[in-house]
């Protein structure tokens, strides 16, 4: 599209706008007049610039004509004197035909001073034809578009402000771009940490109004929840309350407390699992493993030692079945007392009678683990 095709198409736009709204006219009167005073000194420095030209012309041609005239008169004197002139002229031709040279080569001169002065008037009003054409043409363009930016820019239909009370922000902010505001909308609100999330906040609040014209950016106050939204408080109620009526009384049998049965202690004697866990020759079987998880927390007694304790080296301590010995063992699970669940009235080579509660057992490093309940020494 050519600059005459966009400026036709921006003036039929503008005449459609004023068409509808009939208030805005006085908008592009006003832009013409401006434009008028300020095209103004361009006129006037078109106008005494012509003016100029025409009258330093004529003054060159006269002067020029002058000082011809009162060169070839100078030369005749100074040649002949002022009485011998005239014969000069008849006797002596090649005189006439010098002359006649001087003649034609002054009005050559005089043209070229002519030219020269039609050219340059002036030495501060100096403009040329071609010049001068191009100042009027800046000057009516510069007028023509002040002239067109006063109609588009004031033409553009004003953004008026929806009404986004009650919406999410979200929402709101959407609305508020399709009414035509393009910038950035100031949210009031939103909490220690602001707005993360648009869609949990709800615009209580909105300036300008909703039909207002939106000047400036819009300002949208947004809480959780708005004053309308809250639960409003319940009223006392009125009635009276009916009377309050005793409940019968009736006699209750005595009930005895529950008795809690306490899980027997496993021996020897009346566990033959146990017996047969404290005879196993092989402490790291399946065997000891299958006890430790059927009698988990449960309560065993039997007769040990003490195999190993040595509390500056290594705080736990080491517990087998039957009597304390250096070179032989009677079989059964390596038992284990770890911090803080140590007896402090043995040590090692001491043969004990211990009650203790039955832990986890440690496949990699085959122990069962006891926590002592009592440990005497026999």
């Amino acid at each position: 599209m050519g600059t005459f095709a966009r400026s036709w198409s921006l003036t039929k736009a503008s005449w459609q706008v004023l068409r509808e709204d009939k208030e805005l006219a006085v908008l592009p009167a006003i832009s013409s007049v401006a434009s008028l005073i300020l095209a103004t000194p361009f006129f006037a420095i078109a106008a005494l610039t012509a003016s100029t030209n025409s009258s330093g012309a004529g003054t060159a041609s006269t002067s020029t004509s002058s000082s011809t005239s009162l060169g070839i008169g100078e030369f005749q004197r100074s040649v002949h004197g002022p009485g011998m002139i005239a014969g000069a002229v008849d006797h002596h031709r090649p005189l006439e035909l010098t002359v006649s040279r001087l003649r034609s080569r002054q009005r050559s001169n005089d043209d070229s001073l002519a030219r020269a002065a039609d050219r340059y008037p002036h030495p501060f009003l100096s403009f040329t034809r071609r010049g001068k054409m191009k100042a009027l043409r800046l000057a009516a363009g510069f007028a023509l578009v002040l002239v067109l930016a006063g109609c588009g820019e004031d033409a553009a239909p004003a953004t008026v402000m929806p009404d986004v009370v009650d919406q999410q922000l979200d929402v709101a902010l959407s609305d508020v771009k399709r009414a035509g505001f393009e910038g950035e909308v100031e949210v009031l609100g939103g909490g220690t940490f602001g707005v993360v999330d648009e869609s949990n906040w709800k615009v209580c609040e909105q300036l300008p109004a909703a039909g207002r014209e939106v000047t400036d950016a819009p300002r949208l106050t947004v809480d959780r929840s708005c004053g309308d939204d809250a639960a409003e408080p319940t009223t006392a109620s009125t009635t009276t309350a009916p009377a309050r009526t005793e409940p019968p009384t009736t006699a209750l049998a005595p009930t005895e407390p529950p008795t809690t049965e306490v899980a027997e202690i496993l021996t020897v004697d009346n566990s033959p699992d146990l017996a047969a866990l404290l005879t196993e020759p092989d402490y790291c079987n399946d065997t000891v493993e299958s006890f430790a998880a059927t009698y988990a927390g449960r309560t065993i007694e039997f007769d040990g030692n003490i195999a190993n304790y040595a509390p500056e080296m290594q705080p736990d301590m080491l517990v087998y079945s039957g009597d304390y010995s250096e070179t032989s063992s009677n079989g059964g699970p390596a038992f284990k007392f770890t911090p803080p669940n140590i007896p402090g009235n043995v040590g090692q080579g001491n043969n004990v009678h211990i009650v203790a509660q039955v832990g986890d057992f440690n496949r990699v490093q085959c122990l069962l683990f006891l926590t002592p309940v009592s440990t005497d020494l026999r």
